[in-house]
């Protein structure tokens, strides 16, 4: 699987989501807890050095890191991911959906799956 530069994002439990994001570049991968109920992992082309994570409506309450800290290259990105199976095709007031994404360089590999246990995520992969 080739990733370059472009949108790449979770697909959000509920429609309009209020979540928590946190991004992590390293230099070491550090595996994710249990408290994760996604993870996945992959290979991903930056070519302009600058990738980052955007809110779909631009509407972060501030911006996140830029996670090609070693400029232009291949990088690894985990993305784990809690909470979707909260609050389904709703619009909750408070936080309910969690995300953690890190990144750090590393040759392109396939991307692989850690961990699925998340209702609605397995609902949107089904079809």
């Amino acid at each position: 699987m080739d990733h370059h530069e472009r949108e790449l994002g979770p697909r959000p439990g509920a429609d309009r989501s209020c979540s928590a994001s946190r991004c992590a570049s390293q230099t070491a991968t550090q595996p994710g807890d249990a408290q994760w109920e996604e993870i996945v992992e992959l290979p991903l082309h930056s070519v302009s050095g600058q990738l980052m994570v955007r809110g779909l409506m631009d509407d972060l309450d501030e911006e996140l890191p830029v996670l090609s800290f070693d400029g232009p290259g291949d990088y690894r990105l985990r993305v784990h991911a809690r909470g979707r199976d909260t609050a389904i095709d709703l619009a909750p007031d408070e936080i309910t959906e969690w995300y953690l994404i890190q990144a750090w360089p590393e040759p392109a590999q396939d991307a692989a799956v850690l961990r699925r246990t998340a209702t609605y995520g397995a609902s949107v992969r089904a079809g």
